[in-house]
């Protein structure tokens, strides 16, 4: 007899036939009433090749898999407006674990009941400050704010009215979090927690219950399209050949490079409040100047001057702390501007080869760095960073304009 479903015509199986069987009814678990229509799926686990079968619960709730192999079963389940469920659980079985259902060849298991929960609703519009909605907003539920336990949920975008929709949630406190398009030209906007605020430890959360549609959210995203940080970069050198400017965030972290003008100036607009970093770096033949600050936005309109100076430079050894050195073949040596320790944007670094006998020299650098091994031998690792008598493996090395540092960088092997 082959594994057959009710429901289900055609071929909906892959496991083994056999002699044995598994079933059950599907149920509500506020209302205990039997669900149709609904998807169960049965997976034939400890074997090298997973093997599954599908059935349709009736008008009953009932499902079965007849004519199955015995062995050891996972049981899924997915219906509509209710959350999905990967987990069986039996009498007495308390969350987080899950059980399996074994049966033996002539086998007949008849009550491997399942229960749903149905899913909440929430229905709400994300509208700027003067109330015009906002359209193409991805809205999400964030973390959970009490015991609830963390849930995967599928985010929506707003209409063109600024409304939305979310289905099939989980009930409990949760936060709600937007993410708004950004205009053209300006950063990605951070997120926004209901009620509008960009603190999430300023956030607000909503109530979810299953089975019920919390209706009437309200996020008001704070202004921030007039917001504008003009960059003006001051410097004594002529004539330079190329200047750059970026702008950093760090969390969550976004960069892009700022165009400026013939005088050094560029405007960037769109800026939420939020502490910002910008560099400048200018180039004349073979010298380099750089400039960075780090700006606390406030919102509105705010000027900032960055003034270019010599470029540091830093130089280094790489020594080993027992034996010879490792091979320095292809490595390199990577700085990351640094900020109390943090790396502001570990994604972006300068770097320089290592020489045959672990010498190497990096230009064009401002304030503190931490160094990275890049290429390495993953054989090895850093212990420690020296600068002087100084031990900078955490706090990064200190930079200052026009003028040279050294290090010594010691690995060992892990």
């Amino acid at each position: 007899m082959a594994p057959a479903a009710f429901g289900q015509p055609g071929p909906v199986s892959s496991l083994a036939p056999g002699t044995s069987a598994i079933s059950g009814v599907l149920v509500d678990a506020r209302s205990k009433q039997p669900i149709s229509g609904c998807r169960v799926g049965l997976v034939e686990i400890q074997v090298r090749i997973p093997r599954n079968a599908l059935a349709i619960t009736d008008a009953d709730g009932r499902y079965v898999f007849d004519g199955i192999a015995g062995g050891e079963y996972a049981v899924t389940t997915m219906c509509e407006s209710y959350l999905p469920s990967v987990c069986y659980r039996g009498p007495g079985t308390e969350p987080p674990r899950c059980d399996t259902i074994s049966v033996v060849t002539d086998q007949r298991k008849t009550n491997i009941d399942l229960t749903l929960t149905q899913g909440a609703k929430a229905r709400g519009r994300v509208v700027d400050s003067q109330g015009r909605p906002f359209s193409g907003a991805t809205v999400r539920l964030g973390m959970p704010v009490s015991d609830t336990p963390p849930v995967m949920h599928r985010p929506t975008e707003t209409n063109r009215d600024g409304s939305f929709e979310m289905s099939n949630l989980a009930a409990g406190e949760w936060r709600l979090e937007v993410e708004l398009p950004a205009a053209a030209g300006s950063p990605r906007p951070p997120t926004v927690f209901f009620p509008g605020v960009l603190a999430e430890s300023e956030a607000g959360s909503i109530e979810l219950v299953a089975g019920e549609t919390l209706d009437n959210i309200v996020v008001v995203a704070p202004r921030m399209s007039d917001n504008r940080l003009t960059v003006r970069v001051v410097t004594a050198e002529q004539n330079l050949t190329h200047l750059d400017v970026s702008f950093v965030r760090a969390e969550p972290l976004s960069s892009r490079r700022v165009t400026v003008d013939a005088g050094g100036a560029g405007t960037i607009e769109g800026v939420a409040p939020g502490r910002y970093f910008l560099t400048a770096r200018g180039w004349r033949d073979d010298r380099v100047w750089t400039a960075a600050d780090v700006v606390e936005f406030a919102g509105d309109a705010q000027e900032v001057l960055l003034y270019l100076q010599p470029a540091a430079r830093l130089s280094g050894r790489i020594v080993s702390d027992k034996g010879p050195a490792p091979s320095m073949e292809g490595a390199r040596v990577g700085a990351t501007w640094t900020h109390h320790g943090v790396a502001i944007n570990p994604l972006a670094y300068d770097e320089a080869p290592v020489a045959p006998d672990g010498t190497f020299r990096l230009d064009g650098l401002f304030a503190s760095c931490q160094l990275q091994l890049i290429g390495f031998d993953p054989a090895f690792e850093i212990l420690s960073i020296s600068q002087g008598r100084a031990d900078v493996t955490a706090a990064g090395v200190a930079l200052t304009a026009d003028t040279e540092a050294n290090v010594v960088v010691v690995v060992r092997r892990r």
